[in-house]
Protein backbone atom coordinates (compact mmCIF):
# COMPACT_ATOMS: atom_id res chain seq x y z
CA UNK A 1 0.00 0.00 0.00
CA UNK A 2 1.37 3.56 -1.05
CA UNK A 3 2.69 5.73 1.71
CA UNK A 4 0.61 9.10 1.24
CA UNK A 5 -2.69 10.61 2.07
CA UNK A 6 -4.89 8.71 4.27
CA UNK A 7 -8.98 9.94 4.29
CA UNK A 8 -9.86 8.82 7.78
CA UNK A 9 -13.87 9.87 7.97
CA UNK A 10 -15.79 7.49 10.79
CA UNK A 11 -18.55 9.81 10.79
CA UNK A 12 -20.72 7.51 13.33
CA UNK A 13 -18.46 8.30 16.01
CA UNK A 14 -17.93 11.68 15.44
CA UNK A 15 -21.98 12.12 14.97
CA UNK A 16 -22.11 10.72 18.55
CA UNK A 17 -19.74 13.35 19.45
CA UNK A 18 -21.53 16.25 17.85
CA UNK A 19 -24.66 15.03 19.55
CA UNK A 20 -22.75 15.32 23.52
CA UNK A 21 -22.30 18.45 22.25
CA UNK A 22 -25.55 19.47 21.65
CA UNK A 23 -26.97 17.65 25.05
CA UNK A 24 -24.68 19.96 26.52
CA UNK A 25 -26.19 23.04 25.40
CA UNK A 26 -29.59 21.99 26.15
CA UNK A 27 -28.90 20.57 29.86
CA UNK A 28 -26.20 23.39 30.65
CA UNK A 29 -23.95 20.13 31.81
CA UNK A 30 -19.90 19.84 31.58
CA UNK A 31 -18.18 16.86 30.03
CA UNK A 32 -15.26 16.10 32.47
CA UNK A 33 -13.18 13.78 30.55
CA UNK A 34 -12.08 17.00 28.51
CA UNK A 35 -8.31 17.43 27.20
CA UNK A 36 -6.89 20.44 29.12
CA UNK A 37 -7.23 23.80 28.50
CA UNK A 38 -5.41 24.84 25.11
CA UNK A 39 -1.91 26.17 26.10
CA UNK A 40 -0.83 28.30 22.79
CA UNK A 41 2.77 29.29 24.23
CA UNK A 42 5.24 27.31 25.90
CA UNK A 43 6.95 30.04 27.24
CA UNK A 44 3.57 30.94 29.79
CA UNK A 45 2.85 28.71 32.66
CA UNK A 46 -0.89 28.09 32.89
CA UNK A 47 -2.73 27.08 36.14
CA UNK A 48 -6.48 26.64 36.31
CA UNK A 49 -7.44 30.16 37.64
CA UNK A 50 -9.99 32.19 35.73
CA UNK A 51 -7.63 35.29 35.33
CA UNK A 52 -5.38 33.30 33.21
CA UNK A 53 -8.46 31.55 31.49
CA UNK A 54 -9.82 34.70 30.07
CA UNK A 55 -6.53 36.32 28.85
CA UNK A 56 -5.88 33.36 26.74
CA UNK A 57 -9.53 33.27 25.36
CA UNK A 58 -8.98 37.37 24.97
CA UNK A 59 -5.90 37.00 23.49
CA UNK A 60 -5.37 33.82 21.50
CA UNK A 61 -8.43 32.84 20.28
CA UNK A 62 -12.24 33.18 18.59
CA UNK A 63 -14.70 31.86 21.29
CA UNK A 64 -18.20 31.66 21.13
CA UNK A 65 -19.73 29.70 23.60
CA UNK A 66 -22.75 28.09 21.14
CA UNK A 67 -20.01 26.55 18.75
CA UNK A 68 -17.65 23.79 19.50
CA UNK A 69 -14.87 22.82 17.39
CA UNK A 70 -13.41 19.31 17.03
CA UNK A 71 -10.06 18.30 15.15
CA UNK A 72 -11.13 15.18 12.75
CA UNK A 73 -7.48 13.55 12.01
CA UNK A 74 -6.47 10.44 9.54
CA UNK A 75 -2.71 9.24 10.28
CA UNK A 76 -0.56 7.81 7.57
CA UNK A 77 0.31 4.52 7.86
CA UNK A 78 3.20 4.72 10.23
CA UNK A 79 0.99 6.98 12.13
CA UNK A 80 3.35 9.60 11.96
CA UNK A 81 1.58 12.20 9.96
CA UNK A 82 -1.87 13.51 10.20
CA UNK A 83 -3.01 13.46 6.92
CA UNK A 84 -6.16 13.83 6.92
CA UNK A 85 -7.22 17.00 8.98
CA UNK A 86 -11.23 18.30 9.11
CA UNK A 87 -12.63 20.80 11.73
CA UNK A 88 -16.07 19.38 12.25
CA UNK A 89 -17.69 22.77 13.87
CA UNK A 90 -21.03 22.35 15.26
CA UNK A 91 -23.16 25.25 16.48
CA UNK A 92 -25.43 24.29 19.46
CA UNK A 93 -28.06 26.93 18.46
CA UNK A 94 -28.79 26.16 14.50
CA UNK A 95 -27.80 22.43 15.07
CA UNK A 96 -25.61 22.95 11.88
CA UNK A 97 -21.87 20.69 11.29
CA UNK A 98 -20.06 23.24 9.50
CA UNK A 99 -16.62 20.51 8.00
CA UNK A 100 -13.20 22.53 7.07
CA UNK A 101 -10.67 20.35 5.43
CA UNK A 102 -7.21 21.48 5.44
CA UNK A 103 -4.67 20.33 3.11
CA UNK A 104 -1.62 18.78 4.62
CA UNK A 105 0.87 20.57 2.67
CA UNK A 106 -0.11 23.72 4.08
CA UNK A 107 2.85 26.04 5.35
CA UNK A 108 2.71 26.71 8.92
CA UNK A 109 3.50 27.47 12.50
CA UNK A 110 4.79 24.36 14.64
CA UNK A 111 4.83 25.79 17.66
CA UNK A 112 7.32 22.70 20.06
CA UNK A 113 9.86 22.75 17.44
CA UNK A 114 9.47 26.34 17.00
CA UNK A 115 9.50 26.13 12.93
CA UNK A 116 7.46 26.27 9.88
CA UNK A 117 7.08 23.09 8.07
CA UNK A 118 3.89 21.48 6.41
CA UNK A 119 1.07 21.40 8.65
CA UNK A 120 0.53 17.71 8.94
CA UNK A 121 4.37 17.20 9.89
CA UNK A 122 2.71 18.51 13.10
CA UNK A 123 1.52 15.43 14.36
CA UNK A 124 4.91 13.71 14.16
CA UNK A 125 6.64 16.45 16.44
CA UNK A 126 3.55 15.53 18.85
CA UNK A 127 1.38 13.58 18.07
CA UNK A 128 -2.73 14.86 18.06
CA UNK A 129 -2.20 17.32 21.10
CA UNK A 130 0.29 18.86 18.76
CA UNK A 131 -1.42 19.33 15.77
CA UNK A 132 -4.38 20.60 18.11
CA UNK A 133 -1.97 23.61 18.71
CA UNK A 134 -0.79 24.25 15.91
CA UNK A 135 -3.75 24.50 14.32
CA UNK A 136 -5.05 26.81 17.13
CA UNK A 137 -2.29 29.20 17.07
CA UNK A 138 -1.89 29.28 12.91
CA UNK A 139 -5.97 29.81 12.79
CA UNK A 140 -6.97 31.66 16.31
CA UNK A 141 -9.03 28.55 17.02
CA UNK A 142 -10.60 26.97 20.03
CA UNK A 143 -10.21 23.82 19.35
CA UNK A 144 -10.16 21.14 22.87
CA UNK A 145 -11.59 17.85 21.53
CA UNK A 146 -9.85 15.66 18.91
CA UNK A 147 -10.54 12.37 17.04
CA UNK A 148 -8.07 10.28 15.38
CA UNK A 149 -8.53 7.17 12.99
CA UNK A 150 -6.33 4.82 11.06
CA UNK A 151 -6.95 2.57 8.10
CA UNK A 152 -9.43 -0.12 10.10
CA UNK A 153 -11.49 2.19 11.00
CA UNK A 154 -12.25 3.76 7.56
CA UNK A 155 -12.94 0.18 6.36
CA UNK A 156 -14.99 -0.84 8.74
CA UNK A 157 -17.24 1.74 8.75
CA UNK A 158 -17.97 1.57 4.70
CA UNK A 159 -18.26 -2.35 5.18
CA UNK A 160 -20.08 -2.02 8.04
CA UNK A 161 -22.91 0.43 5.68
CA UNK A 162 -22.77 -1.76 2.57
CA UNK A 163 -20.28 0.01 0.48
CA UNK A 164 -20.01 3.50 -0.72
CA UNK A 165 -21.87 3.95 -3.81
CA UNK A 166 -19.87 6.43 -6.79
CA UNK A 167 -19.11 6.93 -10.36
CA UNK A 168 -15.30 6.83 -10.37
CA UNK A 169 -14.57 8.98 -13.33
CA UNK A 170 -11.85 8.33 -16.23
CA UNK A 171 -8.76 10.16 -14.22
CA UNK A 172 -9.93 8.51 -10.61
CA UNK A 173 -9.97 5.50 -12.77
CA UNK A 174 -6.15 5.92 -14.01
CA UNK A 175 -5.41 6.22 -10.34
CA UNK A 176 -6.78 3.13 -9.56
CA UNK A 177 -5.66 1.20 -12.00
CA UNK A 178 -9.93 0.14 -12.81
CA UNK A 179 -12.62 1.11 -15.30
CA UNK A 180 -14.57 4.09 -15.46
CA UNK A 181 -18.14 3.79 -14.52
CA UNK A 182 -20.68 3.42 -11.50
CA UNK A 183 -19.58 1.33 -8.94
CA UNK A 184 -20.48 0.53 -4.82
CA UNK A 185 -16.94 0.43 -3.24
CA UNK A 186 -15.68 -1.98 -0.42
CA UNK A 187 -13.67 -0.56 2.49
CA UNK A 188 -10.53 -0.86 0.87
CA UNK A 189 -11.54 0.39 -2.76
CA UNK A 190 -12.90 3.37 -0.82
CA UNK A 191 -9.84 4.05 1.00
CA UNK A 192 -7.91 4.01 -2.11
CA UNK A 193 -10.48 6.01 -3.85
CA UNK A 194 -10.61 8.40 -1.32
CA UNK A 195 -6.74 8.72 -1.09
CA UNK A 196 -5.97 9.15 -4.87
CA UNK A 197 -4.55 12.43 -5.92
CA UNK A 198 -2.25 12.59 -9.10
CA UNK A 199 -4.52 12.65 -11.82
CA UNK A 200 -7.55 13.16 -9.55
CA UNK A 201 -7.59 16.90 -8.84
CA UNK A 202 -4.86 16.99 -6.42
CA UNK A 203 -5.14 17.65 -2.91
CA UNK A 204 -7.93 19.51 -3.65
CA UNK A 205 -9.86 16.80 -5.52
CA UNK A 206 -8.64 14.62 -2.56
CA UNK A 207 -10.26 16.61 -0.09
CA UNK A 208 -13.69 16.76 -1.84
CA UNK A 209 -13.82 13.08 -1.92
CA UNK A 210 -12.90 12.90 1.43
CA UNK A 211 -15.78 15.77 2.32
CA UNK A 212 -18.41 13.88 0.13
CA UNK A 213 -17.61 10.62 1.76
CA UNK A 214 -18.36 12.18 4.83
CA UNK A 215 -21.59 13.56 4.15
CA UNK A 216 -22.42 10.02 2.68
CA UNK A 217 -21.73 8.39 5.59
CA UNK A 218 -23.36 10.76 8.34
CA UNK A 219 -26.16 10.64 5.63
CA UNK A 220 -26.77 7.03 6.37
CA UNK A 221 -25.70 7.07 9.74
CA UNK A 222 -29.53 8.55 10.11
CA UNK A 223 -31.05 5.18 9.43
CA UNK A 224 -29.41 3.28 12.19
CA UNK A 225 -30.97 2.73 15.09
CA UNK A 226 -29.51 3.27 18.90
CA UNK A 227 -28.64 -0.61 19.15
CA UNK A 228 -26.67 -0.64 16.00
CA UNK A 229 -24.63 2.53 16.86
CA UNK A 230 -24.00 1.03 20.34
CA UNK A 231 -22.66 -2.20 18.82
CA UNK A 232 -20.40 -0.26 15.95
CA UNK A 233 -19.09 2.43 18.35
CA UNK A 234 -17.47 -0.30 20.23
CA UNK A 235 -16.25 -2.03 17.63
CA UNK A 236 -14.51 1.13 16.12
CA UNK A 237 -13.16 2.40 19.95
CA UNK A 238 -10.02 0.38 20.01
CA UNK A 239 -8.89 1.65 16.64
CA UNK A 240 -9.51 5.60 17.18
CA UNK A 241 -7.65 7.77 19.56
CA UNK A 242 -9.73 9.91 20.65
CA UNK A 243 -9.89 13.40 23.94
CA UNK A 244 -13.34 11.49 24.56
CA UNK A 245 -13.81 7.91 26.38
CA UNK A 246 -16.49 5.40 25.54
CA UNK A 247 -18.96 7.14 28.20
CA UNK A 248 -19.36 10.00 26.25
CA UNK A 249 -20.51 7.82 23.39
CA UNK A 250 -22.73 5.99 25.85
CA UNK A 251 -24.22 9.32 27.07
CA UNK A 252 -25.19 10.59 23.58
CA UNK A 253 -27.05 7.14 22.66
CA UNK A 254 -30.57 8.17 24.19
CA UNK A 255 -30.26 11.34 22.59
CA UNK A 256 -29.43 10.28 18.46
CA UNK A 257 -33.04 9.39 17.69
CA UNK A 258 -33.77 13.56 18.51
CA UNK A 259 -31.21 15.26 16.96
CA UNK A 260 -30.25 12.78 14.04
CA UNK A 261 -32.62 14.50 11.69
CA UNK A 262 -32.24 18.26 12.43
CA UNK A 263 -28.36 18.78 11.28
CA UNK A 264 -27.39 20.98 8.28
CA UNK A 265 -24.06 20.79 6.66
CA UNK A 266 -21.67 22.78 5.09
CA UNK A 267 -18.45 22.36 3.41
CA UNK A 268 -15.02 24.60 3.09
CA UNK A 269 -11.80 24.00 2.70
CA UNK A 270 -8.55 25.71 3.97
CA UNK A 271 -6.84 27.42 2.27
CA UNK A 272 -9.50 28.65 0.14
CA UNK A 273 -6.50 30.69 -1.77
CA UNK A 274 -2.92 29.43 -1.73
CA UNK A 275 -0.22 29.02 -4.38
CA UNK A 276 1.50 25.71 -4.68
CA UNK A 277 5.14 26.17 -4.51
CA UNK A 278 8.57 24.86 -4.13
CA UNK A 279 10.55 26.23 -1.06
CA UNK A 280 14.38 26.20 -0.01
CA UNK A 281 13.52 22.38 1.19
CA UNK A 282 12.55 20.99 -1.85
CA UNK A 283 9.45 20.38 -1.04
CA UNK A 284 6.17 21.70 -2.28
CA UNK A 285 4.23 23.57 -0.25
CA UNK A 286 0.73 25.54 0.08
CA UNK A 287 1.34 28.90 0.86
CA UNK A 288 -1.66 30.60 2.04
CA UNK A 289 -2.23 33.96 -0.14
CA UNK A 290 -2.09 35.34 2.68
CA UNK A 291 -2.72 33.45 5.75
CA UNK A 292 -4.26 36.32 7.22
CA UNK A 293 -7.16 36.46 4.66
CA UNK A 294 -7.71 32.74 4.63
CA UNK A 295 -7.93 32.93 8.14
CA UNK A 296 -10.66 35.53 8.08
CA UNK A 297 -12.55 33.52 5.26
CA UNK A 298 -12.66 30.53 7.55
CA UNK A 299 -14.02 32.30 10.80
CA UNK A 300 -16.79 34.25 8.67
CA UNK A 301 -17.75 30.32 7.26
CA UNK A 302 -17.63 28.97 10.98
CA UNK A 303 -18.51 32.07 12.81
CA UNK A 304 -20.81 33.89 10.30
CA UNK A 305 -18.98 36.70 11.50
CA UNK A 306 -15.92 38.92 11.15
CA UNK A 307 -12.88 37.98 12.97
CA UNK A 308 -10.04 40.40 14.45
CA UNK A 309 -6.64 38.89 13.81
CA UNK A 310 -4.58 38.57 17.24
CA UNK A 311 -1.18 39.02 17.46
CA UNK A 312 0.39 35.35 16.69
CA UNK A 313 -1.86 35.02 13.32
CA UNK A 314 0.00 38.48 12.15
CA UNK A 315 3.60 36.97 13.13
CA UNK A 316 2.93 33.92 11.90
CA UNK A 317 1.70 35.68 8.34
CA UNK A 318 4.61 37.93 8.23
CA UNK A 319 7.35 34.74 8.43
CA UNK A 320 4.74 32.96 5.69
CA UNK A 321 5.71 35.47 3.08
CA UNK A 322 9.01 36.31 4.25
CA UNK A 323 10.13 32.74 3.76
CA UNK A 324 7.81 32.34 0.63
CA UNK A 325 7.63 35.48 -0.90
CA UNK A 326 4.12 34.58 -1.62
CA UNK A 327 1.82 37.25 -0.88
Amino acid sequence: MKKGLIILIPMLIVFSFIGIKFYNAQENETINNKVEDYKPNNNIVYNENKENKEVLENIFIAKEEHIENILVMGVDEGGERSDVMIVASVNKEDKSVKLTSVMRDTLSYIPTSNTYQKLNHSYMEGGPEETLLAFNENFGLDIKDYVVFDYDSVIDIIDFMGGYPTYVTSNEAKDMEISEGDYTLDGKDTLTYMRIRYNSGGDQGRNQRQRDVMFYIMEEAKDLDTFELIKFAGKLLPSIKTSYTLMDVKDLMGLYDVIKNDMAMEEYSFPSEYKGKILNDNLWYAVPKTLESNVKTMHENIHGSNYELNDKIIEINEEIIRRSGVE
